[in-house]
């Protein structure tokens, strides 16, 4: 099972807003998270960044960003919209596309070497 990072969600914002201060807000996110696992190596974690922006009509909007390390990789994703579970779904929703590719493109490569391993070993003819 993949771990978040406390420390990443404790990060307060410029107005002071951390998950860690929002047990709602913390729920949810880890409900939501069960949705990359099938993805992720039990080693694997999955690090949740919120920043603060504000608009040029002074309305904040946030920025939620998913890091998910899956050993040597790193990926990232990022949401922003005014209401923070919008964004947090959003940086979901491009994580989930992320980690799809990368979970084909991994089996499309171990496929074609167990393909190269058979003919090597005679398994199989080449026409």
């Amino acid at each position: 099972m993949q771990t978040v990072r406390e420390s990443a969600l404790s990060q307060p914002t410029a107005d002071g807003f951390s998950v860690e201060n929002d047990p709602e807000l913390k729920a949810y996110i880890y409900q939501n998270l069960v949705d990359l696992q099938p993805f992720l190596a039990p080693e694997s974690q999955v690090a949740v960044l919120v920043g603060q922006d504000e608009d040029e009509d002074g309305k904040f909007e946030h920025s939620l960003t998913l890091v998910a390390t899956l050993g040597d990789y790193r990926l990232e994703a990022e949401g922003q919209n005014e209401d923070i579970y919008e964004a947090f779904l959003m940086a979901k929703r491009k994580m989930l596309h992320q980690l799809e590719d990368w979970y084909v493109s991994s089996i499309d490569n171990s496929e074609r070497d167990n393909e190269i391993q058979a003919v090597l070993e005679g398994r199989h003819m080449i026409h």
